[in-house]
């Protein structure tokens, strides 16, 4: 891992735990919709209790497998963050969370994010797509940045809807 990774991972931990307290439950999301299974991964029990809409314990899971430098965790949290499920909503956390994943060798945000928008059209996908590909630092990337940007904000994404005024206008 470089500097600017382990410095990238520390800034996005910091802010996660210093804001994580911030985080406002319902009364559905307090009761526990998941029970745990024998055998998984806290990457894997995540994603069972965010399938079955706990999104409090998927964020634990999430978190948990994040210590052991889970880069799908990472990416996870990226969507956490940037919905508001589970934590508190933070567009720049998410962002951090999903560059921060992609900056890891042995993983590509830009593929995670992608097969989830092909699988749903979900435009959180296509804003994290988008600022993965702005951090990249290439020509082809900045195109590939506002063409996610676009897609993000038509359908119907507020954060994107934001950016496409701020960057591209």
């Amino acid at each position: 891992m470089t500097r600017m990774q382990t410095l990238t991972a520390a800034l996005v931990t910091a802010t996660a735990l210093l804001l994580g307290g911030c985080a406002q439950t319902t009364q559905a999301q307090a009761i526990n919709l998941y029970q745990p299974e024998w055998g998984l991964d806290s990457y894997e029990q995540g994603m069972r209790a965010y399938e079955h809409g706990d999104v409090e314990a998927a964020a634990r899971y999430f978190k948990d497998a994040y210590t052991f430098s889970d880069a799908k965790a990472e990416a996870m949290l990226g969507i956490l963050y940037l919905k508001g499920e589970g934590v508190f909503q933070n567009a720049e956390v998410a962002r951090a969370y999903a560059i921060a994943a992609d900056q890891r060798s042995d993983f590509d945000a830009f593929d995670y994010y992608q097969q989830r928008w092909n699988a749903s059209n979900e435009s959180d996908s296509a804003y994290l797509i988008a600022w993965v590909l702005a951090n990249r630092f290439s020509g082809q990337a900045r195109t590939d940045y506002e063409k996610w940007i676009r897609l993000a904000a038509e359908a119907g994404h507020s954060e994107a809807q934001k950016d496409v005024v701020k960057y591209l206008n």
